[in-house]
């Protein structure tokens, strides 16, 4: 699985638990992503939601792995 791959599927399964309540931050690359549509880009925007997704929630047994994996 590729990078942008594993980072996709955690952020829907860290979303699947707990809805990310603030894309604020994540929303500032959008512009950046619309104007360079590239899997790396939104790889990054992903790996971002992810460690936005912890700021705002615990690690658990569920979602040990998905942090394990990105911070």
């Amino acid at each position: 699985m590729s990078k942008y791959e594993q980072a996709k599927s955690d952020m829907y399964k860290l979303e699947s638990i707990i809805p990310l309540d603030d894309w604020l931050p994540v929303m500032d690359e959008f512009e950046e992503l619309m104007k360079d549509p590239t899997k790396k880009r939104a790889g990054s925007m992903y790996e971002g939601a992810i460690l936005l997704w912890f700021n705002e929630n615990p690690v658990t047994i569920e979602t040990k792995g998905i942090y394990d994996r990105w911070a």
